[in-house]
């Protein structure tokens, strides 16, 4: 769950309090989320690609 916690806080800062990527990853990395440096697949994530999917999915949810 460390890892997980770590990128989720990460993508919330990112998305909704408006911080850098490289700002929110470093946290990620160093802030006490207890990142695992075995998950190299993280890093990927937190592309400005991926963080303005993830805004436009937020904008426009998918019908229930």
């Amino acid at each position: 769950g460390s890892d997980r916690t770590g990128a989720t806080i990460a993508m919330y800062r990112i998305i909704v309090e408006h911080w850098a990527i490289e700002d929110a990853v470093k946290e990620m990395k160093q802030g006490g989320y207890g990142y695992h440096i075995i998950w190299k697949n993280i890093d990927h994530r937190f592309t400005p690609e991926n963080v303005k999917w993830i805004q436009q999915q937020l904008s426009n949810p998918a019908p229930i």
